[in-house]
């Protein structure tokens, strides 16, 4: 629907008649015309406008009408021009191809003998609207597939939302169609006017209805519809079945789902025993037809449209042979594809009736100097199962006749079998077999192998080295091949020159080595000191030795100092083991090893003792004081130098310090023996060792029941208690005794060590008084 807007309160009046623009000669009169009607039922591209012709000039109006453009005072000799009869009077015209939202310019006119005037000039403005669309066609088809092309006139003014084409097997498509392979709506991205797409999924042989169409923000519009007509395709046929597979028959059954448009015309099966895809132009001695040609009349119809001639169809297929793969294809072929010489075929497909199993041989791999792998493939078991597979294995080309048989299990499918016990450097020949309940099948396209011959052992790579560890260098080889051989010695010759092999690092076997990688250490009579050696790989068999052509090459490490490492202590009262191990001997010999002791750290040195063992080793130092920190260094000598020189090496470990343990303290009777009164004891004592503690508690214990008196004992009658800081006597009287009483007194010393108390006592002492 067109939208008419009416532009309220603009009039144009014309309060007198126009002048004309310019005198026409000879005439006593003028033509008198006036643009007066308003422009009206403005819309996108359409609008109504006209004028008044009052006087002819003398001449008749031979043609009236208006003119407009986009640019001011249009004229007839432009390209919009819209005639309105002749003669005098109110004249009103439909002008039209206007542009949406675009002012124009305006103006009657009227021609007589002597030329043309025009009225005054009006201007207006088109309003936005729906777009409006140019051309469209088909520029080409197929079965399935149309290709379309358009054109944009204009955008009505806003911006295109979206434009592209509706297709539909039913007239005037909308852009509101489902979208199947009967309606279609396809938008096309582009900016340009013009614009093209391939509608694509489409029927065969079926009449489409087209339109383009676009749309902006005022609505859709559609172009003029066209049809096209899709051409004709090829039958569509599902995968044939093949069942009820016999000796010398098989059903063959196929499906025409479709005839695209068109009319089955032929169709049936093709079969070969040779091709594996066999066709219906192929027929002759090599493939055999089934058709539903009237010459032949062998298919049965189980289903059918009449009107295309598609179904499913179904045909016997007899004398066969047994035991045969047969390959077949179904085809089919319309009424086009029958003009253009064409036919439809489905994808090969094989069986193979029953019989004798079919066999056959593949080519061996891996010959070894007594073996070898036999492959083969069981392609069907004859319609019964295989229940032996296996090869004929033999000298001479017919190994069936007096070869070895080697069974390799059964079933159908791929099987290989290792076959080994050959002499090598021999030409040995191989068919495969399979039987089940039909009987055996050989494949007599024999397979020809030959042993590999014995050789020496073959080493292609040089000799892998590792780094020092100790006074040895490890290194590895492998070896390629033993030849056919067992590997009786391997291992590495080495030397300062690198033309001769002065030393050997070897292993041999009694029983053989096998081939592959191997390694060993070099550590004999190497010289260090930055010596370069060159190192080969060689392996022995019976063939003989095969040195290594690449050789490797090491440089020894430079003599150093020792490097040595305090381990542990083990600390006692008066004595120490002390620990160390050697972490390299630089390479060199150890002619010493030892430690370094003091009880103060600056004397480290002053006292060395050598030590045993390797690389771990030990001594024990006697003599020590209960109690006491002392400081001990581990050190090494080689013949490059001595490894605890702490100014001259950098390594020696760190002095470690140790305390040693506490010990018992000792207490003794001493001299002058104990003196006695009536009333009281006197007794002297002798502390002759503290037992590494600062500082003793000591004292007597008495007691006039009690043979064996001890601090916190039972019936002790008292004792006395002292503080003593250094060895010596300490004498004590008893006072307040009974005359003629018997008392058992005994010395202690009470000593505090690294957080123990201990309690030593010097033995009792029975004594009367008097």
């Amino acid at each position: 629907m067109r939208h008419i807007v009416f532009f309220i309160g603009i009039v144009f009046v014309i309060c007198s008649c126009t002048k004309l623009e310019d005198p026409i000669l000879g005439l006593t009169n003028r033509v008198e015309i006036s643009t007066s009607t308003p422009v009206t039922a403005i819309g996108p591209d359409t609008a109504f406008a006209g004028g008044i012709i009052k006087t002819d000039g003398g001449e008749s109006i031979i043609e009236r009408g208006v003119v407009w453009s986009t640019s001011a005072n249009p004229t007839i000799s432009g390209k919009d021009r819209r005639k309105a009869g002749a003669g005098l009077g109110n004249f009103l015209v439909q002008i039209d191809t206007l542009i949406p939202f675009r002012d124009y310019f305006v103006r009657a006119y009227a021609t007589n003998y002597y030329g043309t005037v025009y009225g005054q000039q009006v201007t207006f403005k088109t309003i936005k609207g729906r777009p409006r669309l140019g051309t469209s066609f088909s520029m080409s088809r197929d079965a399935y597939n149309i290709k379309l092309a358009g054109t944009l006139a204009n955008d009505g003014g806003d911006p295109i939302l979206s434009r592209g084409f509706c297709i539909s097997v039913n007239p005037l498509p909308t852009i509101l169609l489902p979208d199947d392979s009967r309606n279609r709506v396809v938008p096309v991205t582009t900016s340009a006017s013009y614009f093209e797409t391939t509608v694509g999924g489409l029927l065969p042989q079926t009449n489409y209805f087209i339109r383009s169409y676009a749309r902006n923000t005022n609505g859709t519009s559609y172009g003029k519809q066209f049809q096209v007509t899709t051409e004709m395709g090829p039958p569509k046929i599902d995968p044939i079945v093949i069942s009820n597979i016999q000796a010398t028959t098989v059903r063959l059954s196929m499906k025409i789902t479709s005839a695209e448009g068109g009319r089955i015309v032929r169709y049936g099966f093709a079969i070969s025993s040779t091709i594996r895809s066999p066709l219906f132009s192929q027929e002759g001695s090599e493939v055999r037809l089934y058709e539903n040609s009237l010459t032949r009349n062998m298919l049965s119809i189980l289903s059918r449209d009449p009107s295309s001639g598609s179904g499913t169809f179904e045909v016997d297929v007899k004398d066969l042979k047994a035991g045969t793969t047969y390959y077949v294809t179904g085809y089919a072929i319309n009424e086009n594809e029958e003009k253009i010489n064409k036919t439809t075929h489905t994808a090969g497909q094989q069986f193979t009736t029953k019989g004798p199993p079919s066999v056959e041989n593949f080519n061996s791999s891996n010959p070894s100097y007594t073996s070898f792998v036999a492959f083969a493939r069981v392609l069907g078991d004859g319609g019964s199962n295989v229940f032996e597979r296996g090869f004929y294995v033999g000298t001479n080309p017919t190994p069936w006749i007096n070869g070895e048989k080697r069974s390799s299990g059964s079933g159908v499918g791929d099987f290989q079998l290792r076959i080994d016990g050959r002499t090598p450097d021999r030409t040995y020949y191989y068919a495969a077999y399979a039987i089940n309940e039909f009987g055996e099948t050989i494949d007599r396209r024999v397979v020809t192998v030959k042993t590999l011959a014995n050789t020496k052992p073959v080493i292609n790579n040089p000799p892998s080295l590792g780094v020092f560890i100790g006074k040895g260098i490890p290194v590895s080889a492998i070896i390629d091949s033993d030849g056919g051989r067992p590997i009786l010695e391997r291992g590495f010759y080495y030397s300062t020159n690198p033309n001769s092999f002065t030393l050997k690092e070897s292993s041999r076997s009694d029983q053989g080595f096998p081939q592959g990688a191997y390694s060993n250490t070099i550590s004999r009579d190497i010289v260090f000191g930055g010596v370069q050696y060159f190192v080969w790989a060689f392996a022995r068999n019976d063939v003989g030795e095969t040195i290594g052509q690449v050789r490797s090459t090491f440089t020894t490490p430079n003599k150093t100092t020792p490097i040595v490492r305090n381990v542990s202590v083990v600390p006692g009262s008066r004595s120490a083991t002390l620990n160390g191990i050697i972490d390299s001997d630089g390479f060199g010999t150890i002619r010493y090893r030892g430690f370094r002791w003091a009880n103060n750290q600056s004397m480290l040195g002053t006292t060395p003792i050598s030590g045993t063992g390797d690389p771990t080793f030990s001594v024990t130092i006697s003599g020590l004081s209960p109690n006491t920190n002392y400081w001990f260094q581990s050190f090494a000598e080689n013949e490059i130098g001595l490894s605890s020189l702490p100014a001259a090496q950098p390594s020696l470990p760190a002095a470690q310090q140790f305390t040693t343990l506490c010990d018992l303290p000792k207490i003794s009777l001493g001299s002058p023996a104990p003196s006695r009164s009536t009333t009281s004891l006197s007794f002297t004592y002798n502390v002759t060792d503290l037992g590494g503690s600062p500082s003793v508690t000591r004292g007597v214990c008495v007691s006039s029941s009690n043979r064996d008196p001890m601090l916190n004992g039972p019936n002790l009658l008292l004792t006395t208690a002292a503080a003593q800081s250094t060895t010596g006597t300490f004498s004590v009287t008893i006072p307040g005794l009974t005359r003629l009483r018997t008392y058992y007194v005994q010395g202690y010393v009470t000593s505090t060590c690294q957080g123990t108390t201990t309690t030593v006592y010097s033995g009792p002492t029975t004594i009367s008084t008097l």
